[in-house]
């Protein structure tokens, strides 16, 4: 039982470090989330704990100390959020945008939102808001040393050019610098018929100016 129970602790685990070192290939922490899960029955069965009530209110008493320690500086960035000095993932106005962009859609064409491209935050945040949950397909602006932002995203494979021009879809990109597509995204896709330059406040009460997105309509092939 020992062994077996060892071996589903440790094993996965040493698996992931021997495939990671011999293919090369960059682990990610996400990928460790579920590599955990008998440990705490490991260390149970190994460290031979006492099970008495006064132990258990002992470790009733630390766990809601480490709670109280892990939420305390969760609630404490919420309610500072609105009065720092500059913009964080956590003010985008991530609703309005996915409100606007589902809108503009509508003026256009039936039916859901098929497809958004482009950024992946700004297309993430509307798959993830509006009714359609439309799949994304990122493209990066700037190149980096990950390969992967130059291929549809991970989270929606199999996604790719002429599909956006079979089923249509929504181009987003950030227009803080120029109303204009960019260059990296007409690679991709034919110069747009309709652009519409949205502008939205942050979720802060900090004086910081409006955030800019750029959207692109390509309607469906008939």
């Amino acid at each position: 039982n020992r062994d077996f129970l060892l071996a589903m602790v440790l094993g996965p685990f040493v698996f992931h470090l021997l495939v990671s070192f011999v293919l090369n290939i960059r682990l990610r922490s996400m990928y460790g989330s579920n590599l955990w899960t008998f440990a705490g029955l490991a260390m149970v069965f190994l460290l031979q704990l006492d099970t008495s009530s006064r132990q258990w209110r002992k470790a009733w008493g630390w766990c809601a100390a480490v709670a109280a320690i892990m939420v305390a500086p969760l609630a404490l960035r919420s309610m500072a959020a609105p009065y720092v000095d500059q913009v964080l993932r956590i003010h985008f106005p991530g609703r309005e945008l996915a409100a606007e962009v589902e809108t503009l859609w509508r003026r256009q064409e039936k039916g859901p939102l098929p497809l958004i491209a482009g950024d992946g935050w700004l297309g993430g945040n509307v798959a993830f808001y509006s009714g359609s949950h439309p799949p994304v397909f990122e493209i990066a602006v700037e190149p980096d040393d990950d390969s992967q932002r130059k291929r549809p995203s991970d989270i929606y494979p199999g996604i790719d050019d002429a599909q956006l021009a079979e089923q249509g879809g929504i181009v987003l990109w950030d227009a803080d610098k120029s109303d204009a597509m960019p260059a990296e995204y007409l690679d991709h896709f034919p110069p747009p018929s309709t652009v519409e330059v949205f502008e939205f406040r942050p979720h802060t009460r900090a004086d910081v100016p409006p955030l800019r997105i750029g959207a692109a309509v390509y309607p469906k092939r008939r």
